[in-house]
């Protein structure tokens, strides 16, 4: 039986530029960053990233070397306090809001991407 969900692969171009992102900008923990993830060489490490005490992370993977392209709607949606506070802290340390915060019937959200174009909808939680 499945129990949890370990971890989602977000496709990117360059580890050290993911990490750089998820974890200064964003605020996540670096988890793993271990070689031998997908072969040798520089961007091919085992890379985790997660917000603090998150039981789901994020395997920051080298689109190239799995066969995919990096960009577009990541398959992951975040929460946080404030949709409006979160968004204007990420404004402050230059992250792109893709779409500013609105209110919906179903909650309050805000939208924004990473270096490589993969877009996250962060909502706030209730």
């Amino acid at each position: 039986m499945i129990t949890k969900f370990s971890a989602v692969a977000i496709y990117i171009t360059d580890q050290r530029k993911a990490i750089d992102f998820y974890v200064n900008k964003l605020g996540m923990e670096l988890l793993f960053d271990e070689p031998g993830g997908y072969g040798e060489g520089e961007n091919s490490n085992w890379v985790e990233v997660a917000p603090t005490g998150s039981v789901t992370h994020i395997s920051l993977t080298p689109a190239a070397l799995v066969g995919k392209q990096a960009g577009g709607n990541a398959p992951l949606l975040m929460h946080c306090d404030n949709a409006a506070t979160t968004a204007a802290e990420f404004k402050a340390r230059g992250i792109e809001i893709s779409h500013e915060v609105e209110s919906q019937p179903w909650g309050t959200f805000f939208q924004f991407k990473d270096p490589d174009g993969n877009e996250y909808l962060v909502s706030q939680e209730s």
